[in-house]
């Protein structure tokens, strides 16, 4: 043990780590070195950076992860542990940290209880026991969804961290600059003016949809609007021109419907939709709904699942049907007409008002004509 400037300090080894502490009475300058540790890739678990400050002992070492950016680049992470050296009573955490790159000095921002972030600062409050959390340096402010771009680089190794001026108090500390997210912004184009009425009258996008992972579309919450109802309006008008689709297009948007916006949906038809899909919609809002039907076996009626008396017609799609087979069928099962179909493009049957019962397989979906 020995005594600078009027400042105790003990030196223990513990498993290649150096812990310092303080007693006594210091210089500012002493006081400002016992609290800052930098950290590097050379800071392993095993030989941690240790500081006990006013009653913490504060663990930092470093580490990589994988970035959230770029393929192939990786992510610094300094692992910091904090432990009350005698639980009891709320503690709290702050610390300047200073970010090198290759030896330049970078800025780096830390969430901060999601308000936004504090800049070149860390803040950890309302902790009683041991407490360990990761530094996640981020290189932007958040944006409007909360998403910011991490500090990265090709191995994650190259980044040096300073962090000083370490305080721990008894009331939580606030940030010394806290960058809030930003406020979105919208082009004038019709999708994003579209994005920006859903933003201010908060129509939310359905949960059931989900953009394909190969159509290249934002998953940014604040552009999804556009791009769920573009989709909605796609997908719906293709019904009507597929040979496979068991559903029709306004059974489909009936259905679809429920879980959307119904102001949201309006606007949409209005601003993207074609005169197929606002005759769809029409329909729908009247109540004029298409049912298909693909093969199997119903009970001839107008309840839910039953198949209307009529007339309907099956259409092969880019293969000829083949060892086909339907049948009407009286309420005890009696065969009223039949046919076994070797090949056929198209087959068309007509459905009594009086039948049980009308089966089908291998012949695709059955429509209404007429």
């Amino acid at each position: 043990m020995r005594m600078i400037k009027g400042l105790v300090i003990g030196l223990t080894a513990v498993l290649g780590t150096t812990i310092i502490t303080a007693c006594g009475s210091s210089s500012a300058e002493d006081e400002a070195q016992n609290r800052t540790v930098v950290v590097d890739q050379s800071v392993k678990s095993a030989n941690r950076k240790i500081v006990e400050v006013d009653g913490v002992t504060a663990s930092f070492y470093y580490s990589t992860a994988t970035a959230s950016g770029p393929m192939g680049t990786n992510r610094p992470v300094v692992h910091v542990e904090l432990e009350p050296i005698t639980p009891g009573g709320v503690k709290n955490f702050r610390a300047k940290v200073e970010v090198r790159h290759d030896g330049n000095p970078v800025d780096t921002y830390y969430s901060f209880d999601n308000k936004g972030a504090s800049k070149n600062e860390k803040i950890t409050n309302d902790f009683e026991y041991k407490m360990s959390f990761g530094l996640l340096p981020q290189v932007t402010g958040p944006r409007h969804d909360g998403s910011s771009d991490d500090l990265a680089s090709k191995t994650g190794t190259d980044f040096e961290f300073t962090i000083a001026d370490i305080e721990i108090a008894d009331t939580p500390f606030a940030p010394t600059e806290l960058v809030r997210r930003a406020l979105p912004t919208f082009a004038d184009t019709p999708e994003d003016q579209f994005n920006k009425l859903a933003y201010d009258r908060r129509w939310p996008v359905s949960k059931n949809f989900t953009p394909p992972a190969n159509s290249g579309s934002t998953t940014d919450p604040v552009r999804l609007p556009a791009t769920a109802m573009i989709s909605f309006i796609r997908q719906v008008n293709e019904r009507a021109d597929s040979k496979t689709a068991a559903t029709s297009p306004t059974q489909v948007f009936e259905d679809w419907m429920k879980t959307w916006n119904a102001d949201m949906l309006a606007k949409g038809i209005e601003v993207f939709g074609d005169d197929r899909i606002k005759e769809t919609y029409r329909r729908v809002l009247a109540g004029d709904i298409e049912r298909w039907f693909p093969s199997s076996t119903y009970i001839v009626g107008t309840g839910p699942g039953q198949i209307p008396p009529g007339t309907y017609q099956t259409t092969a799609s880019d293969r000829l049907f083949k060892d086909g087979y339907w049948e009407r069928t009286s309420v005890s099962g009696d065969i009223i007409d039949n046919n076994f179909v070797s090949s056929a493009q198209q087959v068309t049957v007509t459905i009594g008002a009086n039948d049980g019962q009308f089966t089908a397989s291998r012949l695709g979906t059955w429509k209404p004509v007429g």
